[in-house]
């Protein structure tokens, strides 16, 4: 990632969005690089925050394992995207898993260096209160999603979500900007992988989805949002 495209990536950041040109470079002089293998942990459950990250290359999944061994996908962190921010901020420990779903390169801030950054600029601090109220809705929209949603409805859900800000093409269906395994959406939506397959096997029959060569999804996102009991929102 070049400068440029770091300093950018922190400008899309809730928590730095206010900051001005010089305090972002300043910021992104505090960023290490670090590289990490397919498969390989940025970071665990119960340990101690003692960092954020901001993914420049790959692919982060956050997710929780109950004590049977089953795991649930909270979100995937795409480039461009920041996580661990919650942990850090509190010195508590940390409240998921987050493994390289790819080859991934992350910069990262440690908890030292951003507090003592925040000391400096109040408007930084601010924008951790909206961090955290969006957090807070997102889960429990997730929450809602699980408990209390059929898996139709969770599953158009997510694909919403995720295809959320990208512009339709000249179909009128609207392109997801990354490819997502069946098994990653069973995660993300607590569901098995066979279940599933076969909603996504009858949307496509119905013209609701297709799949491009690059096996990234295209979506009709009225319908689906439709299906998602996402009307109002």
């Amino acid at each position: 990632m070049t400068a440029v495209t770091v300093l950018e990536s922190l400008r899309r950041q809730d928590l730095f969005a206010d900051l001005g040109g010089d305090d972002l470079v300043r910021l992104a002089g505090l960023m290490r690089e670090k590289r990490f293998a397919a498969r390989g942990m940025l970071c665990r459950r119960g340990e101690a925050g003692d960092c954020l990250f901001l993914v420049s290359e790959g692919l982060v999944r956050l997710s929780l394992i109950s004590a049977e061994g089953r795991e649930v996908t909270i979100r995937q962190v795409a480039p461009g995207g920041m996580f661990g921010e919650i942990a850090l901020l509190d010195g508590g420990e940390r409240t998921a898993d987050a493994t390289a779903m790819r080859p991934t390169t992350a910069l990262v801030l440690a908890r030292g260096d951003l507090l003592a950054f925040m000391a400096e600029r109040p408007a930084v601090a601010l924008a951790v209160v909206r961090v955290l109220c969006t957090r807070l809705r997102a889960t429990t929209d997730q929450l809602e999603g699980i408990a209390l949603l059929p898996l139709e409805a969770r599953l158009a859900r997510c694909l919403v979500t995720l295809a959320e800000g990208a512009a339709p093409s000249a179909d009128g269906m609207t392109r997801l900007p990354r490819a997502i395994s069946q098994g990653d959406m069973a995660g993300l939506v607590a569901a098995t992988r066979p279940k599933v397959n076969r909603i996504l096997v009858a949307w496509t029959d119905e013209g609701l989805i297709a799949r491009d060569d690059d096996d990234r999804l295209r979506i009709d996102f009225a319908a689906l949002s439709d299906l998602a009991q996402l009307e109002g929102r």
